[in-house]
C-alpha cells in the first residue's frame, strides 16, 4: 500500500521521481496529490485516458509538454492545467533541465498502486514486455486505459495476455535454470 511520503523512482541518477504527498487513504478517497520530477529529455507515454478521473497540474519548476485532445501545450514553471476525465492526453518534459511540478488526481481510485505496479514491473527489468504490463492494465481499467484501440478490444486483448502471461515461465525462473 502506497502511503504519505512514499518515494517511487526509475533507474538511474536524475530520473523520473514520484513523492506521494496525500493518498487516498489520505483524503477518504477524494484526492491522491504527487510532487514529481520528469527529467530533461523524457519520451511520452502513450496517449492515454482517465475514464473516470480529472487530473490538475501545477509546474513548480521547468516545463511540460502535454498533448491534451489533441492539442499540444507547453507549460512553465507556475503554470497550471486540468485535463478532465475521458480525455485523452500525454505528457513529457521535452526541456532541457528537469520539471517539478504538482500533480492532482480526483478521486484517488486506486492510481498510487498502478503507478507502484508500474514503477517496480521497470524495475524488474519488464518494461515494453506485454505479457507483464496486461494485468496492470486490466486491474487498473477504472485508472487508466490507453486511448486506442477501443476499450472493448482492450479488454478482451488483456484478458486474453493476462492468460497467456500466467501459462508461460516467469524470467526469474528461467535464470535460475529451474525450466528448461
Amino acid at each position: 500500500m502506497i502511503m504519505t511520503g512514499m518515494v517511487l523512482q526509475k533507474q538511474g541518477e536524475g530520473a523520473e521521481r514520484l513523492v506521494f504527498r496525500q493518498t487516498g487513504a489520505d483524503t477518504a478517497g477524494e484526492l491522491l496529490e504527487v510532487e514529481a520530477t520528469y527529467p530533461s529529455q523524457t519520451t511520452f507515454p502513450p496517449i492515454h485516458v482517465h475514464p473516470e478521473q480529472d487530473e490538475h497540474f501545477t509546474i513548480i519548476s521547468g516545463s511540460l509538454t502535454a498533448i491534451i485532445g489533441g492539442v499540444e501545450r507547453t507549460y512553465n514553471a507556475g503554470d497550471s492545467f486540468d485535463v478532465p476525465r475521458g480525455v485523452a492526453h500525454t505528457m513529457a518534459n521535452r526541456g532541457m533541465t528537469a520539471a517539478n511540478f504538482l500533480w492532482e488526481t480526483r478521486p484517488a481510485l486506486q492510481t498510487a498502486e498502478f503507478h507502484a505496479a508500474i514503477y517496480g514491473l521497470e524495475a524488474a527489468g519488464g518494461r515494453g514486455n506485454i505479457l507483464q504490463l496486461a494485468p496492470i492494465l486490466q486491474q487498473h481499467r477504472r485508472e487508466f486505459v490507453l486511448a486506442r484501440p477501443p476499450v472493448a478490444v482492450q479488454r478482451v486483448l488483456f484478458a486474453g495476455l493476462t492468460l497467456l502471461g500466467r501459462l508461460r515461465p516467469t524470467p526469474r525462473a528461467q535464470r535460475r535454470g529451474d525450466l528448461k
